[in-house]
């Protein structure tokens, strides 16, 4: 861990990002997505090394505070990750934390494009909680997620009711 420390190559950073969860300890996790953050590696997706999605899941539901946000930028910038982890993102809507609650909102469409909860389970979640919201900018965010949820969802509604449909449409002369 002291080479994760102390080394300002990205490159090896993210080397060693990759060795560490050979590990397999997510304690480990925290202090390594903080290097990350550090050289600012978790707001570039391209750069962003591999993680090991149960490891991540593991942190996610063990880690507080700053290192929790942390944790959920690295599902954020690679959103295939939410199918592994969203169970545990999905306890931290309840977080004290606004700032862990806004970021969890955020991924609630990532994980309903990759299968890891159904557009309605999605929507029900957000709306539950929605009503017990108290933060201004976090029910805003709510909203926001809210909404882009049920736009997605509508488009695949559509085909299924123009299937269902066995009359033909009326022609105008």
């Amino acid at each position: 861990m002291a080479f994760v420390r102390e080394t300002t190559d990205k490159r090896a950073l993210a080397a060693a990002a990759v060795e560490v969860q050979n590990l397999q300890k997510p304690e480990l996790l925290g202090e390594v997505i903080a290097r990350l953050d550090e050289l600012e590696l978790l707001s570039d997706p391209k750069r962003l090394p591999w993680f090991n999605g149960r490891l991540l899941s593991e942190h996610i539901k063990k880690a507080e505070g700053i290192e929790v946000v942390r944790a959920l930028r690295v599902v954020w910038a690679r959103p295939s990750l939410t199918r592994t982890t969203f169970k545990a993102v999905q306890e931290t809507l309840a977080s004290a934390d606004p700032a862990v609650r806004r970021m969890a909102a955020r991924l609630v469409p990532d994980a309903v494009k990759h299968a890891a909860l159904e557009a309605a389970e999605g929507e029900k979640t957000l709306s539950a909680r929605l009503e017990v919201e108290t933060d201004p900018a976090v029910k805003g965010e709510l909203e926001a997620v809210l909404g882009e949820v049920r736009r997605n969802r509508q488009p695949a509604e559509v085909p299924a009711l123009v299937e269902a449909s066995p009359e033909p449409a009326p022609v105008t002369p």
